[in-house]
């Protein structure tokens, strides 16, 4: 075996084992205690929940599950039981709501707040958790926030934080995450990526819900679950493990292997269960190779103005060609969540080697943990009285090419911003709690085995300063090629461009389109088109994402199927003060991406005509027809009681609008008359779809709650109900 592959040879020409020595503490070294008063001080007061990120313009009330499951087991760690619970209770009362009643409440996407129908085909559902949320939402369900997919490893998470805060309180509920797993996994075993792309499997979160099965089997001692994790780890190994070349591949898209070297796969693999059925040599190969590719060494000012070299882990090799397609070149950039990783991966190792009786390469890999540990300790700061770090360096960048879902985009996850500067001027300072990760190995907790006891045999190994300088020196070396200093941002993104979702692009496509009317009111036509035209960039960021036109089609089609026309509401009243219009505002709802897609293509079809482009308007008009005819767009309420305003009096259709209402103004007349000229050269008699009634629809006369046919579950949902 080349001996190129035992990297930790800077201890075995010399080393005879020390006493165990301890780093010295300096004044400002933040502690596990420290971050959590951190999470604590950021919880929203009512719902216990904290934002993943500080300052990043738009995601003030945004939290991705994963990273609360990291809260809880940080704070179940660190003795703050009630307060991991408060989070988990969160998630527990929302998988409690019954059967039926999100049966009656879910969209055509099975989505209820942020609970979702695995099988909306079955009348006991499966249920699942979407991967974010709003944390100020104190709805029954909750609500989703930007990403509306349900995919396993978010999901495995929180079934992570629920079996190891309090296995006895929330094994109901982590088994109901479970069962969502398993509706997951292919007829090889591999678990696909939920509703989100669910013709690949990524490695990662395969590995994950692997541990989510071996938890839920350990406690349950239900054979289910061990043949779950048994088919999936044979599917690890079939598919994406070579040892031989010391590598774990990224995933499997559509049958195609994704090779690009993905950090995570590698780290949390030897952390968790697969990892304690490794052999040594092969252990020793992939950290080797995932320390090669992925050390880097990042000068960076942090936004308490002082400056560090930092020896961070990158998601990925800098140097890969796709790697430096993403990010504009080469840019090495250093996570502290998935530097964590790598720690607990070196963590496990050592114990592993040291009980192997390979001590003298245990030393070494204890020594890399805990230089890389120390690190990711100085990449904290204080922000308001608060102990925080960055998310990863490299602001605003596509961390890799790991798999975005639009063709020839890259729409990879990009990084928060944490600070930036201009003119002397500071424009923006926040980070991100999921840099707590870090303090799980410090903590000796494994999210991936449920109570593991390595710590014990981990803190008898020895260490000495000796060894640990050569531990640095090693990984300074390796990063020689991705050294680079990182410049302050003189930039900050627009917060209105964060949260990818219809709605909230068109709710400033209407904030411009009212600002256009007001301006062409007063006399000032050239101000009206430029207002347009901004209002035209808002709707465009709607119709040119092809998944969500896909969606919309596709929504269109089961409405057909389900309700055969439009829901009749009854005008000038709000669903609080009219029962029938309540349950026919659900109906209307069900379908939230057909109508979100449709205003946006009204909006076009009007803009254009208001820029004296009949072609381009009649072409929007055309798709209307075609794609998206069973749309019904709010009008809200702007006056009335206070209760009342900003709430939809009444719903209306554009192919209704145009072939049946008397034109109000200029543009409402030019409106129709492209959609009867363009009716009358495709011969089409009557466009317009029929209404149907909310007790049609149930078939019954009570209207309060909404029953509709089996659907299967398909795709995800960008825009929630209201």
């Amino acid at each position: 075996m080349n001996a190129a592959y035992f990297l930790p040879f800077f201890v075995a020409a010399y080393f005879s084992f020390p006493t165990q020595v301890h780093a010295k503490k300096v004044d400002d070294e933040v502690t596990a205690q420290d971050v959590v008063a951190t999470i604590l001080a950021t919880r929203d007061p009512v719902t216990k929940i904290s934002p993943s990120h500080i300052g990043h313009p738009g995601y003030e009330k945004l939290a991705f599950i994963y990273d609360k499951a990291v809260d809880a087991l940080i704070l179940h760690a660190t003795g703050h039981q009630q307060e991991a619970e408060d989070i988990l209770d969160y998630f527990a009362a929302r998988l409690d709501i019954p059967d039926e009643k999100l049966n009656d409440n879910v969209d055509s996407n099975g989505i209820y707040g942020i609970v979702k129908s695995m099988n909306i085909q079955r009348r006991d559902p499966i249920k699942a958790l979407t991967n974010a949320i709003d944390i100020t939402s104190t709805s029954e369900a909750g609500a989703s926030m930007l990403e509306f997919s349900t995919t396993p490893g978010p999901n495995s998470f929180i079934i992570f934080a629920f079996l190891t805060v309090n296995p006895k309180k929330y094994l109901p509920h982590a088994t109901m995450l479970g069962e969502a797993l398993l509706s997951m996994q292919d007829n090889e075993g591999g678990i696909r990526d939920g509703d989100r792309a669910p013709e690949r499997v990524y490695t990662e979160p395969h590995v994950d819900a692997y541990a989510a099965f071996l938890m839920l089997y350990q406690l349950t001692n239900d054979e289910i679950w061990l043949t779950a994790a048994t088919r999936s780890e044979k599917w690890f190994y079939r598919y994406v493990y070579h040892p031989e070349r010391r590598s774990i591949d990224q995933g499997l898209w559509a049958g195609i292997t994704n090779t690009i070297f993905a950090l995570d796969c590698y780290s949390w693999t030897m952390a968790g269960p697969i990892g304690e059925k490794m052999n040594l040599v092969d252990l020793r190969k992939l950290t080797d190779s995932m320390l090669r590719r992925g050390m880097t060494l990042i000068r960076v000012t942090l936004p308490d103005e002082k400056t560090k070299s930092l020896l961070l882990m990158d998601f990925t090799n800098s140097e890969d060609p796709r790697t430096l397609e993403a990010r504009g070149g080469l840019h090495p950039m250093g996570t502290i969540e998935w530097t964590g990783g790598v720690i607990l991966a070196l963590q496990k190792n050592a114990v592993r080697l040291w009980e192997a009786n390979h001590k003298t390469v245990a030393v070494a890999y204890k020594a890399l943990a805990e230089v890389l540990l120390e690190e990711t300790k100085k990449s904290f700061y204080t922000l308001d009285g608060k102990k925080i770090t960055f998310y990863a360096t490299g602001q605003g960048l596509e961390v890799a090419r790991f798999g975005g879902l639009i063709p020839n985009n890259a729409s990879g996850w990009r990084t928060p911003f944490y600070y930036s500067k201009k003119n002397g001027r500071t424009l923006l300072k926040g980070g991100s709690l999921i840099g707590a990760w870090t303090f799980l190995p410090e903590l000796r907790s494994n999210p991936f085995i449920l109570n593991d006891p390595y710590g014990k045999v981990y803190d008898k190994i020895p260490s000495s300063r000796r060894i640990l300088r050569e531990a640095r020196s090693f990984l300074v070396a390796l990063a020689s090629e991705r050294i680079y200093t990182e410049q302050v941002s003189k930039e900050i993104p627009d917060a209105s461009t964060q949260i990818v979702e219809p709605k909230f692009y068109n709710k400033k496509m209407w904030e411009e389109i009212n600002n256009g009317i007001v301006a062409s009111n007063s006399g000032n036509k050239k101000g009206a088109r430029e207002f347009y035209r901004k209002a035209m960039d808002w709707a465009n960021k709607v119709v040119e994402n092809p998944v969500w036109i896909k969606l919309a089609q596709r929504e269109n089609s089961l409405k057909e199927r389900e309700v055969g026309g439009l829901v009749s509401y009854q005008w000038g009243k709000t669903a609080d003060f009219n029962p029938e219009n309540a349950a026919s505002e659900k109906a209307i709802w069900r379908y939230p991406l057909l109508n979100e897609i449709a205003v946006s293509m009204w909006a076009l079809a009007m803009i254009y005509q208001e820029l004296d482009d009949v072609e381009h308007s009649e072409y929007w008009i055309k798709r209307i027809l075609n794609e998206v005819p069973l749309h019904q767009i709010a009008t809200m309420k702007n006056n009335g009681e206070p209760q009342e305003k900003g709430k939809a009096v009444g719903y209306w259709n554009a192919l209704v609008s145009w072939q049946d209402n008397i034109p109000r103004t200029a543009i409402d007349q030019k409106m129709k008359n492209s959609y009867v000229h363009i009716v009358k050269e495709d011969k089409l008699l009557d466009s317009r779809p029929k209404f149907v009634t909310i007790t049609q629809i149930l078939g019954y006369n009570t209207p309060p709650v909404s029953r509709f046919p089996p659907l299967k579950n398909k795709g995800f949902n960008p825009s929630p109900q209201p």
